[in-house]
């Protein structure tokens, strides 16, 4: 069942390959203001633009990714308002070639202030399944907080820079503290871009 209420929600986006609206970087500005002309979404913020190696490395390389993530509030359900950006990924040209493949827009709903969706038995299954396989039971399925969030800085460090102090429903932690638990080449490999 569907649960509606005012949702402050962060919702990550990447892309590292051109598509209709450009370069990886036109994809994110043409994609964060397509999200503020949405009625179902009220702009607040957007992060800095981050630049970082693709994961995981292989050979040939793929081209490095750009990301950003953007505040907004929402009257949508959580699942609803995922349903719209998947909406959005396919009006720029997003094709779906499995885990870890290169994409002109990749949105996801990284947080959603101290909510966890689904139940947090459910989700706690569903990180250990990740850790465990490195797959989610189906690409779609919505988990928030994002599983991989905690670990990823591409997409923890542009949600610290809106949301710092909100506290992750799970780990019980701000996640600004989260960022201190990543690698350091992680951090260090995250760009601010100009």
């Amino acid at each position: 069942m569907a649960m509606v209420s005012d949702y402050l929600v962060v919702i990550g986006l990447g892309s590292n390959l051109s598509g209709p609206q450009g370069a990886p970087r036109d994809q994110l500005e043409v994609a964060r203001a397509a999200l503020s002309n949405l009625s179902d979404f009220e702009f607040i913020k957007q992060s800095p633009f981050y630049t970082s190696p693709a994961w995981p490395v292989e050979t040939p390389p793929k081209p490095d990714y750009v990301n950003a993530a953007v505040l907004c509030r929402t009257q949508q359900s959580l699942e609803n308002a995922m349903t719209l950006l998947l909406e959005l990924e396919l009006d720029f040209g997003r094709v779906r070639d499995g885990l870890w493949s290169s994409r002109s827009l990749d949105l996801d709903i990284l947080a959603a202030e101290q909510t966890c969706y689904p139940l947090l038995e459910e989700w706690q299954i569903a990180r250990r399944q990740w850790e465990d396989t490195g797959q989610r039971e189906a690409v779609g399925s919505l988990y928030v907080p994002h599983l991989r969030l905690a670990d990823r800085a591409f997409a923890l460090k542009p949600l610290v820079d809106l949301a710092g102090n909100w506290v992750h429903p799970v780990l019980k932690r701000p996640y600004k503290d989260l960022i201190g638990d990543l690698p350091h080449a992680d951090i260090a490999d995250l760009k601010v871009l100009a």
